[in-house]
């Protein structure tokens, strides 16, 4: 039934490999293996707010000093 969803473009196809992965267990990939397909970096909150505060912290204005400076001149 994938097959044939797949051969017609169906949009129903991706549903079908869903419900197929759901009720077998996994997808037709016969190994796995992260050092072979590679691992991905991720980001935690933690690292993302202490690089928005070291960014802000290399400004000496803030995040406002320039607006405020260009509305205070105008």
């Amino acid at each position: 039934m994938e097959k044939e969803e797949y051969q017609v473009y169906s949009p129903l196809a991706t549903v079908v490999t869903l419900r197929r992965i759901w009720t077998e267990g996994g997808t037709l990939h016969k190994f796995y293996d992260d050092e072979l397909l590679g691992t991905i970096g991720t980001e935690t909150l933690e690292s993302q707010v202490k690089s928005g505060i070291e960014k802000q912290a290399g400004n000496d204005e803030g995040p406002m000093g320039s607006l405020l400076r260009t509305l205070s001149s105008a």
